[in-house]
C-alpha cells in the first residue's frame, strides 16, 4: 500500500520533487505565465491571491524542484509515450499531479463520432483504452519514482450538465464523461492515489452559470475561458483543491 495516499496525514514526508503531467488543465497558456493551477500550486502569486500567501509547495517544501511535463492537447497516450520519458529515475520523495482524459474524449468524438439519442459520444473502445493507459502511466511512474504520491484529477464539465456549450453545436452525451471520471476514481483506488475532484468542485461555474458569452468575462462565478479552459479564477480554484489534499489548512 502507498503510504502517501493520505497526504495531509504525512507531514513528515518532505517532497524534493514535484512533477506535473497531463493536459491544458496543468498549463499556463490560457491564463498567463505563472497563473495556471500547477504554477500557483508551486509558487503562489501573492498580489493576485493574497489569501494563499505562504501556501504553496515552495513554502511547504523549501528547495523543492519542479518539472513541467504537461502540454496543451495531451491525451493519455501522449502522457504514456512522451511525457513519462522526461522523468529520470529517482528514489527521492516525489509529488505528482496528473490531469488527463478530456482530450481522449474530445479527439475520439471528432475522429470517430457516435451519435446516441441525438448527442455525440464515443465508442466503448475509447474508454477501455483510456483505462489501460491510465493504469500503465501510474505503474511506470511508480517504477521510476517508487517514493511518489500521485494526485489524479477528474475531468470537469464546462456545460454544467447540459452537454451544450453553444446553440449551433451538436449536444454531447455526458455519460462518456461520467464513465471517464469513474475510471479515474477506480484507478486511483487501485493504486492508492488521492483524487482531486474538479468535476464536483467546478459544477455550477460553467455555461449554465453564465449562458451569454459576452457576459462571461466579467462574471466572477464563471471559471472558464476559451470555452473549455480554466480562467484565472478556475486555475486558482483547482489549486485550492490540490492544497486541501496536501494539507489540512
Amino acid at each position: 500500500m502507498n503510504v502517501f495516499k493520505d497526504l495531509s496525514s504525512s507531514p513528515h514526508v518532505h517532497y524534493s520533487h514535484y512533477i506535473s503531467l497531463g493536459d491544458s488543465m496543468s498549463v499556463d497558456r490560457y491564463v498567463g505565465e505563472g497563473l495556471g493551477a500547477m504554477s500557483l500550486f508551486t509558487h503562489n502569486k501573492d498580489d493576485a491571491f493574497p489569501e494563499f500567501a505562504g501556501k504553496d509547495l515552495a513554502a511547504l517544501f523549501p528547495g523543492i524542484r519542479s518539472l513541467r511535463c504537461a502540454k496543451d492537447g495531451a491525451t493519455s497516450e501522449i502522457v504514456l509515450r512522451h511525457q513519462l520519458r522526461q522523468i529520470a529515475r529517482s528514489d527521492e520523495p516525489t509529488l505528482v499531479t496528473l490531469t488527463v482524459g478530456g482530450n481522449d474524449l474530445l479527439i475520439a468524438r471528432l475522429l470517430e463520432p457516435v451519435i446516441k439519442n441525438g448527442r455525440v459520444t464515443v465508442t466503448p473502445d475509447t474508454l477501455t483504452m483510456y483505462e489501460s493507459n491510465l493504469n500503465r502511466i501510474i505503474e511506470r511512474l511508480r517504477e521510476k519514482r517508487p517514493q511518489s504520491a500521485i494526485i489524479l484529477s477528474t475531468v470537469y464539465d464546462p456545460t454544467d450538465g447540459s452537454g451544450t456549450i453553444s446553440p449551433d453545436s451538436l449536444p454531447v452525451d455526458l455519460t462518456a464523461l461520467e464513465a471517464c471520471n469513474e475510471i479515474i476514481k477506480r484507478t486511483a483506488a487501485i493504486h492508492d492515489c488521492p483524487v482531486a475532484d474538479t468535476h464536483t468542485h467546478f459544477r455550477g461555474h460553467g455555461c449554465a452559470t453564465s449562458p451569454v458569452p459576452s457576459e462571461r468575462e466579467s462574471d466572477p462565478d464563471y471559471w472558464y475561458t476559451s470555452v473549455i479552459e480554466q480562467n484565472k479564477t478556475g486555475a486558482h480554484e483547482f489549486r485550492r483543491i490540490l492544497w486541501k489534499i496536501l494539507t489540512t489548512s
